[in-house]
Parts: structure tokens; C-alpha cells; sequence
């Protein structure tokens, strides 16, 4: 087992346990789809009105060109300064065989709205998982600290209580060695 020094150990812990992740907020997800043409793109967020488009290229990812790009489904997305303005999905399209009437355009605000639900309760699942995961590690880190300290021996106090018959037996002591000792001297000269 490796040495520890517990205020490190401790200063790790408290990390773990109260920093915040903020890659989690920062870096929408990103969905990569196709144009029909094969082209890939990447739409930060979901495929909703407002979300920024990205094409992919060799130099990296750049904003989407102002106009309208077709995916590979069929779904059609309204591009303005990288962002979706208008989605209209293959479905959308005026039915002939239905008279002419389009779909009723409040499920599919129904259906983004829900897209953008899921994604916001996923983001927050990874979230409690990055933490849950910081919260075993700094238990285990934790643990180890305590069976460190466990193992440690035990000091004298810092201050040793004091002991009645103790003193009075080293003043005796104390009296009986200068007996002794005087009787030497007395020895000696006699």
C-alpha cells in the first residue's frame, strides 16, 4: 500500500464530491445526419427551430449555408446565419391523394417539443451518472484514508495525567538518594 497524506487524500475527496461538471451544461449533443446528396451535417441539439447547423468538411465543422438543405429521408430544414428556421418534414408535404390538406402542424410542435424533453432528462441522467461515479471514487478514496489512519500506532498523550502516589514515591526517592548519598560522604571521611 502507497503512503497517503490525508489532507491530500481529503482535498481529493471534497473534489470529487462538490465540483461541478461543466462539460455536462457546456456541450450540447451534437446528431449527425446526411443530405441527400450524402453530404454529412451535424445539428447541435435537436432537429428543432433555433438549433445550429454544422457541415462537415475536411477543415472541420462550419456553419450551414443560408438556404434550404434536404436530408436523406426526404425531411427539408430552412437554414439562416447556421440556423434551422423552418423544418418540414416528408410527411409534411401536401398529400395529393388526401385533397390537398396539410398535416396537422401542432404534432409535430407536439413531437419536437417532446425531442427536446428527452434530450434535456438525458443530459440531466448523465449528469447523475458523472456524479454518482465521482461519489463511488471518493468513497473508495475515503476508505482508504480511514484504514491508513486505522493502522497508524497509538502516541502517549500529549500531557501525562498526574499521579498522586507517583510524586509522593520520587520525593521519597529523592530524600533517600541524598541519605545515601551523605552517608557516603560520611564513610569517606571517616
Amino acid at each position: 500500500m502507497t503512503k497517503i497524506n490525508a489532507k491530500d487524500a481529503i482535498e481529493k475527496i471534497r473534489k470529487l464530491l462538490f465540483t461541478e461538471s461543466s462539460n455536462s451544461q457546456s456541450d450540447p449533443a451534437q446528431t449527425s445526419y446526411n443530405l441527400k446528396d450524402g453530404t454529412p451535417i451535424k445539428v447541435v441539439g435537436n432537429l428543432a427551430a433555433g438549433s445550429a447547423v454544422l457541415v462537415s468538411g475536411t477543415d472541420g465543422d462550419t456553419p450551414a449555408p443560408d438556404g434550404e438543405l434536404e436530408l436523406s429521408d426526404g425531411t427539408v430544414i430552412s437554414v439562416t446565419g447556421g440556423l434551422i428556421t423552418e423544418i418540414e418534414t416528408a410527411g409534411q408535404a401536401i398529400d395529393e391523394q388526401n385533397g390537398g390538406d396539410a398535416p396537422d402542424e401542432s404534432q409535430f410542435k407536439a413531437i419536437s417539443g417532446l425531442q427536446n424533453k428527452i434530450a434535456e432528462i438525458e443530459n440531466k441522467i448523465n449528469a447523475f451518472r458523472e456524479s454518482f461515479g465521482k461519489q463511488a471514487i471518493a468513497q473508495k478514496e475515503l476508505l482508504d484514508l480511514v484504514t491508513v489512519l486505522a493502522e497508524l500506532p497509538a502516541n502517549e498523550p500529549a500531557s501525562k495525567p498526574k499521579n498522586a502516589f507517583s510524586e509522593i514515591r520520587s520525593r521519597q526517592d529523592a530524600k533517600m538518594r541524598h541519605l545515601a548519598s551523605s552517608l557516603q560522604k560520611l564513610k569517606k571521611i571517616s
